[in-house]
């Protein structure tokens, strides 16, 4: 049996999250017991998800440019059951961009254009995370489509 799946993780390394801190930097121990600093990409406050001592999963770049090699891709939380959380929030936006390029959405209509990040507006200060455009046709005006993608890290323990 194959499944398609529409994004693949990179090979992730497990480990124990011990502090965050200054937003982007996180101290993990990985399952060698090497204490690595990861790039957090999550610079909000990740309430009841940032918890030290919760299991950890990191992506590796083997870019030998990048300050950090670790990236922190998710974190175990342990509410009445223990459920893996998204930290990345880059990762909406990717897996929504290849969904669009496949045409996932028939109901949003065929656009040959996906524009990601696309400043608009009046004043140029206003920021949508994808732009689709569509071309005239015989039978079909020209139209685009504004979309903006929403994520958010929260846990709330229950009582």
């Amino acid at each position: 049996m194959t499944t398609d799946y529409l994004y693949y993780y990179p090979t992730l390394y497990p480990g124990i999250l011990l502090r965050r801190y200054k937003r982007f930097f996180a101290d993990i121990e990985l399952a060698s017991g090497e204490v690595v600093t990861a790039h957090c990409p999550n610079t909000g406050p990740m309430t009841g998800v940032c918890i030290p001592g919760n299991a950890v999963q990191l992506s590796k770049s083997e870019n030998p440019n990048r300050k950090l090699a670790y990236t922190w891709e998710l974190i175990q939380v342990r509410d009445n059951e223990p459920t893996w959380v998204g930290v990345n929030t880059s990762l909406p936006n990717r897996v929504i961009k290849l969904a669009l390029e496949k045409n996932l959405f028939p109901q949003l209509g065929k656009y040959s254009q996906i524009r990601g990040e696309v400043i608009y507006g009046q004043d140029k200060k206003s920021r949508v995370d994808f732009f689709l455009s569509a071309t005239a046709t015989a039978t079909q005006q020209a139209n685009s489509l504004l979309i903006d993608v929403n994520k958010t890290i929260l846990s709330e323990a229950s009582s």
